[in-house]
């Protein structure tokens, strides 16, 4: 869910700058390829493009990698489970691509455009929540239309929501009303789309992205939640000078990944490249203990930039590496295992910040929606939560007191007021209870004493409003 959150956010409609100061690049063979499957249905909103190649798509190499990276687990046993669901996991997406492949489907597209319909309570249909994406796959040579529609329609067997259609040498598949979007849409992609396909490396999978202001923005949040503010680091106003970004992954033999961004000048993709480099040397750094396996695979990666361009490629052997890192449980010192026995709950308490922040990004999208206002009460921004069960059942409980009806009290800012620094949410509490987590209208969630928060309210905590969620 807050993934759909963030994304709604990063794929904002925002106007892109056309191309002026680099030069026009040679678009090859498969980036026309590209073009012409999609052409009809990119313009202006155009912020995610998705291709993946069926006849590549390496299924083994995948599961090799991740049966490999499963961490040694307490019995042999408990390691067995682990790997037998994972290749369950994996037969049932084989099962899947393999139908696709003999209707005929090679290619598959999936489209985001700021310009399409939300889903408001329908969204819970969707497993990425209220995001619109659209689903385009070509007609190739060999391919039987009809099966293929047929694969589609069964991805959501028995549902009014969704629609598949014909239109000339593709199928369309997606929410009814985005599809009927997709059908009426005119425009011209943005150039930055066409040159990002095309700098894209032949893999299995790509991924684009056009960044608008919004994108912006939301990543640089992102990168401050994660990596906290930095003064040695300029990470996040690099964010601000990139053109679009993309993703290859490459599932052949052995998986690989590229990544490369576009940035307006070589200046700035010299300061991002030395930049995350930088990063990566003091979170390798700070990992050293907790995570040394993670730290040991940061070792040696490090970024180039040529021209006005970043690249980052991630060879097979080091993605193994961190995959396997990022699955291993992180160590504690002798001191924070000692603090995590005294506070079992200091682990639901983040867990409940990060509940928090995400009701936040939801509240400021309300806002950005209706000229400042903020929403009356949360049951408001049930659109920007992806569904009323994600916001009911996880967003509004306290994972740190989940009994406790109502977990959070909402105090909505005045519209038009500079609310950076205003309370709007905060943690019901107990008189017990000394630590409360506080959310602010700028995003930001912090710790206060009940004290602390007694005092920055001033009284207005009683006019704060409750929403009680249902049990899960």
């Amino acid at each position: 869910m807050a993934f759909s959150g963030a994304l709604r956010v990063a794929l904002a409609a925002e106007p892109i700058t056309a191309v002026t100061d680099t030069k026009a690049e040679q678009l090859p063979e498969k980036a026309a390829a590209d073009d012409k499957a999609i052409a009809p249905f990119v313009n202006e909103g155009t912020r995610l493009v998705v291709r993946i190649d069926l006849d590549r798509a390496g299924l083994t190499a995948i599961e090799d990698l991740l049966i490999r990276a499963v961490p040694a687990a307490a019995s042999a046993k408990e390691h067995d489970r682990q790997v037998k669901t994972l290749r369950a996991n994996v037969r049932q997406v084989r099962q899947l691509l393999d139908a696709w492949s003999k209707a005929g489907i090679r290619r598959i597209y999936w489209l985001y455009n700021s310009g399409d319909p939300l889903g408001g309570d329908r969204a819970s249909v969707l497993p990425w929540g209220n995001i619109p994406l659209e689903m385009v796959v070509p007609l190739d040579a060999g391919a039987d239309a009809k099966a293929v529609i047929s694969q589609l329609d069964g991805l959501h067997a028995g549902s009014v929501y969704y629609s598949t259609v014909r239109s000339d040498d593709v199928v369309l598949h997606g929410f009814r009303e985005v599809v009927a979007a997709m059908r009426a849409r005119r425009g011209a992609a943005p150039p930055e789309l066409a040159v990002a396909m095309a700098a894209a490396p032949d893999a299995a999978a790509r991924v684009v992205l056009i960044p608008s202001d919004a994108t912006r923005q939301m990543l640089d949040r992102v990168y401050q939640s994660v990596f906290g503010p930095s003064e040695t680091s300029d990470i996040p106003a690099q964010i601000a000078n990139t053109r679009w970004a993309l993703l290859a992954i490459n599932t052949a033999k052995e998986i690989s990944l590229a990544v490369r961004i576009q940035c307006k000048h070589a200046a700035v993709a010299d300061r991002l490249a030395t930049s995350i480099h930088s990063q990566q040397l003091a979170f390798s750094k700070a990992a050293e203990k907790s995570r040394p396996q993670l730290a040991r695979a940061l070792t040696g990666l490090e970024p180039a930039a040529a021209e006005a361009r970043v690249t980052l490629t991630i060879e097979s052997k080091r993605l193994e590496a961190l995959v396997a890192a990022l699955m291993q449980p992180r160590a504690r010192s002798a001191e924070e295992a000692i603090q995590w026995s005294a506070n079992p709950s200091d682990e639901k308490h983040k867990a409940s910040m990060s509940n928090m922040a995400n009701l936040l990004m939801c509240c400021r999208m309300y806002a950005d929606d209706h000229e400042g206002q903020w929403p009356k009460d949360l049951q408001a921004v049930v659109p920007y939560a992806g569904s009323a069960d994600n916001l009911n059942l996880w967003l509004l409980v306290n994972p740190a007191q989940p009994k406790r009806r109502p977990a959070y009290a909402y105090l909505p800012p005045a519209q038009g007021a500079k609310t950076g620094k205003a309370i709007v949410l905060y943690e019901i509490a107990d008189q017990a209870e000394e630590r409360i987590n506080v959310g602010f209208a700028d995003g930001a969630v912090k710790v206060m004493t009940k004290g602390q928060l007694d005092a920055a309210l001033g009284g207005h905590g009683q006019k704060a409003i409750t929403s009680p969620s249902p049990l899960r």
